[in-house]
């Protein structure tokens, strides 16, 4: 199960970014199950102080398509940021983040859409 991320670069909300320099990532989980263990514990997130607002800027679009403003957090650092390491620790083992391949050679190549059920109820 893969999830395809668009960075969102710090501009007023609402407006898009549609340039080859803005980054793709991917999210990739085990199965679908834990992908959607992970949206509901990312939407969900009750975060402390200065920091409760910290995951509220990921909007999902569909099960394998969603937005993020790396101004509020980059979602690369899922695993790293040291805030998060409640929400995160579950699913180390389970999913990884990457860049999508681009004209930089970073990342990995396009995944192609896999007609993901959604499988979350009244979301």
């Amino acid at each position: 199960m893969c999830l395809i991320w668009h960075k969102l670069t710090p501009r007023a909300k609402g407006q898009s970014q549609s340039t080859d320099v803005t980054w793709r990532m991917v999210v990739i989980f085990r199965d679908a199950a834990t992908a959607d263990e992970w949206w509901r514990a990312v939407s969900g997130a009750k975060l402390a102080g200065a920091n409760a607002n910290l995951l509220a800027d990921i909007k999902r679009v569909n099960p394998q398509f969603y937005n993020h403003n790396v101004a509020v957090f980059n979602i690369l650092n899922f695993f790293s940021d040291a805030r998060l390491s409640e929400i995160a620790q579950p699913f180390r083992g389970r999913a990884f983040v990457m860049t999508q391949n681009e004209s930089t050679a970073r990342g990995i190549d396009i995944i192609p859409d896999q007609g993901a059920t959604d499988l979350i109820s009244g979301d």
